[in-house]
């Protein structure tokens, strides 16, 4: 799709995705806060507005996933558009969030590339799933168990050849090698 348009329309496209990267990340973060700031006043309007601009240009983001590799840029996209199509299927008790949720996850991260910025994401979203899990527990321990399947179905594909390369003997002996070769390393 991105080379279609960009041979249609001289287009530079990683400003295009960087554009859409933080033009999605500030829409799903102010989605986000609609869940718990939904008086509608033109103050609270205001509020979730520079809430999510302090999140697209926090400086904890500029010197983490900003100076990395564009592998895991998508994770300030993919990280408050999961948490709402997570709570949102918790609020409104309807599965198919989880797996929009799940889907959108898996399509923009790199899962074990991305695998030391999503540990710490999840573990600074404990409080706000804590709260939501507060709220209706039965829904929340179903739709995790949902998520966690469906995660882990859609990555299949990867998941079976890291754990094949221990029992088979393929040539590469750990998850490091997956990554790296001394061929590479020499380089």
């Amino acid at each position: 799709l991105i080379l279609i348009l960009k041979t249609l329309v001289p287009v530079n496209t990683q400003f295009l995705m960087y554009g859409l990267n933080w033009g999605l990340s500030f829409l799903f973060f102010y989605l986000l806060l609609v869940f718990w700031i939904n008086n509608h006043s033109k103050a609270n309007f205001f509020i979730k507005v520079i809430s999510s601009l302090f999140y697209i240009f926090s400086p904890f983001l500029a010197r983490t996933l900003y100076q990395h590799q564009v592998i895991v840029i998508y994770l300030v996209f993919v990280a408050p558009c999961v948490l709402y199509f997570f709570i949102k299927s918790i609020y409104e008790k309807n599965p198919i969030y989880v797996f929009t949720a799940s889907l959108v996850l898996t399509v923009f991260s790199t899962n074990l590339s991305s695998l030391p910025w999503l540990v710490p994401i999840l573990i600074t979203s404990l409080p706000l799933l804590f709260v939501v899990f507060i709220g209706s527990k039965k829904t929340f321990i179903f739709h995790s168990l949902l998520f966690i399947i469906s995660y882990f179905f859609l990555n299949l594909h990867w998941i079976f050849h890291l754990f094949n390369v221990h029992f088979n003997n393929t040539g590469l002996t750990s998850i490091l090698n997956s990554f790296s070769s001394p061929d590479f390393v020499k380089v």
